[in-house]
């Protein structure tokens, strides 16, 4: 079970509202808001985003995970929140009540994570734009939610009870909602239970092998090996995946490592 600290918050400090400005095939511009802060982060995709709330829960230290996060390498976790703009840098010249009321070009979420169970989250999301609340019990559940919202590839939410049982359907819902939030140039499917993302800077490579074992939660739990580093971890959700690969791709001081063991 998680551990909340709710005492000390009001109830303003644990909704974020999510303005999307751009979107094609997915989320691709936009600014994060706590709603009691006048100022915005902006994002330009998912993992920016998630980031961005990450980096939030670990300050109010709410939601609380009950479980440690996964990474590569070097033990240091979450190297990846670093590259996330600190708060302020957003529209700096605007009055603080027109960003308080400010909406995306496209659409403007409520979103309120109660928890972090099972290397995931889970809360409540709402549109302003399109009305009504929706409850989600996982990070690739979210996915699902604000893709469908935006008229992308994820026009559903949820499958139905028997829908989910196809063993199928859920692989490929995994698929979909990795392909959404990692936004990888080069995607290979080499068997049917094994990925390829293939990232690329320059002459360097980052090559890793995905294979999802087995699906609970409402996510999927698996393996993923870097094939340059030779190092393999498991994860248990989508989210846990993201982070893992966001800590290598999105951070210039392993790509630079990667750059000096090549000229060795």
């Amino acid at each position: 079970m998680s551990i909340s600290v709710k005492s000390g918050l009001k109830d303003k400090d644990r909704v974020y509202v999510i303005a999307v400005d751009r979107y094609d095939t997915t989320m691709r511009g936009g600014v994060l808001y706590r709603t009691d802060k006048p100022m915005g982060i902006p994002f330009s995709d998912y993992p920016g985003l998630v980031g961005g709330l990450e980096q939030r829960f670990e300050q109010l230290k709410y939601p609380r995970a009950n479980m440690r996060r996964r990474v590569f390498g070097d033990g240091v976790e979450n190297r990846w929140l670093a590259v996330v703009d600190q708060e302020g840098t957003a529209d700096s010249g605007a009055q603080a009540e027109d960003i308080q009321n400010r909406r995306g070009r496209l659409l403007t979420f409520r979103l309120r994570v109660s928890h972090r169970e099972n290397a995931s989250w889970q809360g409540t999301l709402s549109c302003l734009e399109k009305g009504g609340q929706e409850s989600f019990s996982s990070f690739q559940e979210l996915v699902l939610l604000m893709d469908g919202y935006l008229g992308g590839r994820s026009a559903q939410r949820k499958a139905d009870q028997e829908e989910m049982q196809d063993g199928t359907v859920r692989q490929q819902r995994f698929e979909e909602c990795l392909s959404i939030v990692m936004e990888c140039p080069e995607q290979l499917k080499i068997l049917p239970d094994t990925l390829v993302y293939r990232f690329a800077r320059g002459t360097q490579r980052m090559t890793f092998l995905i294979r999802p074992v087995f699906y609970a939660h409402d996510t999927c739990q698996g393996l993923v090996f870097w094939k340059e580093r030779r190092q393999q971890r498991s994860f248990r959700s989508l989210l846990e995946l993201v982070g893992l690969l966001s800590d290598a791709v999105y951070n210039d001081t392993v790509w630079d490592m990667e750059e000096l063991e090549a000229a060795k």
